[in-house]
């Protein structure tokens, strides 16, 4: 009978303290989902982790959606509003016959920031997205805090050289050890 009782109490302890921790992590990995227009009327998808502190907006490798950053974002929201948008043709964002140029997917990143209401943007990219906001950053230079290109296929930043000193922009390169930046290196 002693042990029945105690076996109750574990039960109850160790469900008491699983739930806390599900709790905890549904907390941190809750957003919004919301859709604005992009720079052709299109429909974007955008998350939302809310929180506040200065915006970071993360954008997807090619072939990806901002659900990528699910797990990877929330760690940021103890100083940062986080976003992450799925560029045009991927997950739920509209698929469009055109618009698909460098210079039209830099605007669509402008149409989210606009639609966010956000004055300047931590943009960060993943893979092909270096191209995307370095195009980005290159047109809309009072738009940007600070550029982080993530292993990024693509990336301008000699776009970018001329206005470092000039608006004391912040770019950075981050390249996982063992990854090389030439092609003849992989």
């Amino acid at each position: 009978m002693q042990n029945k009782h105690l076996n109750q109490i574990l039960s109850a302890v160790i469900l008491f303290l699983f739930s806390f921790t599900f709790l905890e992590a549904q907390s941190q990995s809750a957003y919004l989902t919301k859709y604005v227009k992009g720079s052709t009327g299109n429909k974007l998808e955008v998350l939302d982790w809310g929180v506040s502190g200065k915006p970071i907006l993360f954008l997807s490798g090619l072939g990806n959606s901002a659900h990528v950053f699910v797990d990877f974002a929330p760690k940021f929201t103890n100083r940062f509003h986080v976003y992450a948008m799925t560029r045009r043709g991927f997950g739920t964002s509209e698929q469009t016959s055109t618009g698909y140029s460098i210079h039209t997917l830099g605007k669509d990143i402008l149409a989210v920031v606009d639609a966010l209401h956000l004055d300047k943007v931590i943009v960060i990219g993943h893979s092909i997205a270096g191209d995307e906001i370095s195009k980005f950053a290159s047109s809309y230079l009072n738009r940007v805090e600070k550029i982080v290109y993530l292993n990024a296929a693509h990336d301008r930043m000699y776009r970018l050289d001329e206005h470092r000193q000039t608006l004391s922009l912040n770019i950075y390169h981050y390249q996982p050890p063992g990854c090389g930046y030439g092609r003849t290196e992989f």
